[in-house]
């Protein structure tokens, strides 16, 4: 993208106030893993992550590992449509013994858009240190419950909650402006 995502705006807020607030509507603990930002009045505990540069799977240990609930929600903040209803879904889905609540849309596990519950971080803990980096491999290490694009349709016109942006192109693409080539990095 040439630029911070997180602070990439949209209708008057940043992608990463756009997310915490979608989230805050069906979540009562917001964890931010990141860099420090200059993030004000944000409804978030902000925490650095515990291995800078792993990746998304290095991410997610911190988070789980910074929170007090039993499971959480997992999203990146580069979703400008993620929706509230999917979310709300996915946190109710139940199925005993499952360690992680997984969307599968267009064939294809959506690992940042999804539950897990606190308990799964010895395994992660174990993929990092075996030289994981992807949250898809992690996946295999635990008890997932697959949830098909079917279950979202009526939820997510267009199943547009689980399109993230990565280029000024799909920044446009997706309606938000041009803000994406502009942005401060």
């Amino acid at each position: 993208m040439g630029a911070d995502k997180a602070l990439l705006e949209i209708a008057g807020e940043t992608l990463l106030e756009r997310t915490v607030r979608v989230l805050r509507t069906h979540v009562d603990e917001v964890v931010v893993v990141g860099p420090n930002r200059a993030i004000t009045d944000l409804d978030a505990t902000v925490v650095p992550d515990e291995h800078p540069g792993f990746g998304p799977l290095a991410g997610l240990i911190t988070g789980l590992s910074s929170m007090s609930s039993d499971k959480a929600f997992a999203t990146g903040c580069d979703m400008p449509h993620l929706s509230a209803h999917a979310i709300k879904y996915l946190l109710t889905v139940e199925r005993p013994g499952a360690e992680a609540i997984v969307p599968v849309i267009r064939g294809i596990a959506q690992p940042l858009h999804a539950v897990y519950a606190r308990r799964v971080l010895p395994k992660l803990r174990a993929e990092l240190a075996q030289g994981g980096r992807s949250l898809t491999s992690a996946l295999r290490r635990l008890d997932v419950a697959w949830v098909t694009e079917e279950c979202f349709r009526q939820l997510c016109s267009g199943l547009q909650s689980f399109v993230s942006v990565n280029t000024p192109e799909e920044w446009q693409r997706m309606g938000c402006g041009t803000q994406g080539a502009q942005a401060d990095a």
